[in-house]
């Protein structure tokens, strides 16, 4: 099966690429105009019960625990090829979400404010540098590919 050029999926699902052009416009704007501290205490300003415990368990998703999983499921339906590109992506992913961590320096949100301003955080949930977003791309760019 032959992949099909960005072209093609464009023009095949129009809807989908405005929709995601209007949110990462919006996004780069909120950027652009707001500063670090600000924008973070604007969005965590709007919390409610049911997104926290969504986002406790989202989180849950970027562990080995849930990769390690994966790739066990994938070998056990035997698509080793899909498996091992999974685990590779969880390894390569892992390294470079440290790197860029050892590189970049940026304090978390709860070390960044101390007690400067109130901020909500989540109960029973350590709050570290982890690298969740870079592995959930890694891990579901391979396993869904097209």
């Amino acid at each position: 099966m032959r992949m099909k050029s960005a072209r093609q999926l464009f023009f095949l699902n129009p809807i989908f690429f405005e929709a995601v052009l209007f949110f990462l416009a919006g996004g780069f704007c909120f950027l652009l105009f707001t500063s670090r501290a600000t924008g973070f205490l604007l969005i965590n300003a709007n919390h409610n019960a049911i997104l926290d415990r969504f986002f406790i368990y989202y989180t849950n998703l970027g562990d080995g625990l849930f990769s390690v999983a994966v790739v066990l499921l994938l070998l056990a339906l035997r698509r080793f090829r899909v498996a091992f590109q999974v685990l590779g992506a969880y390894i390569l992913s892992g390294l470079v979400a440290q790197l860029l961590k050892e590189l970049i320096f940026s304090p978390r949100p709860k070390d960044f404010f101390l007690l400067k301003e109130h901020i909500h955080l989540f109960e029973g949930l350590t709050l570290g540098p982890c690298g969740i977003c870079l592995r959930h791309g890694y891990i579901f760019g391979t396993v869904y590919p097209e």
